[in-house]
């Protein structure tokens, strides 16, 4: 079983905003896949894992988005339980990473 959390990353951008990943953490092992969204520290709740309602930014629209990421990394994960039950961290990076690059706008 593997545990899915939305995390803040510490590196900030020349903003100094830091980013969004999603932590997938199975066997005691876990890799990182980035959302592309960055958001400042004092906007971010870290004990609900979510974005703050603040002026200036829309959190109700960033933290759905943020959830069909996670749900999107979810039901990845359930597709290689179904078909493999013993499948690598690194298998659903490669799968992750083809989904992303296949949605695009062109």
């Amino acid at each position: 079983m593997s545990n899915v959390r939305v995390v803040l990353r510490k590196k900030p951008n020349g903003k100094g905003e830091l980013p969004i990943a999603i932590r997938v953490t199975k066997d005691r092992k876990s890799i990182y896949y980035y959302t592309g969204k960055y958001i400042h520290p004092s906007r971010w709740d870290n004990t609900k894992r979510v974005v703050k309602k603040s002026k200036g930014i829309n959190s109700t629209l960033f933290n759905n988005y943020l959830d069909k990421q996670k749900t999107k990394v979810l039901d990845e994960i359930l597709k290689l339980e179904s078909r493999d039950r013993d499948y690598s961290l690194l298998t659903l990076k490669r799968r992750l990473d083809n989904t992303s690059r296949n949605t695009s706008f062109f």
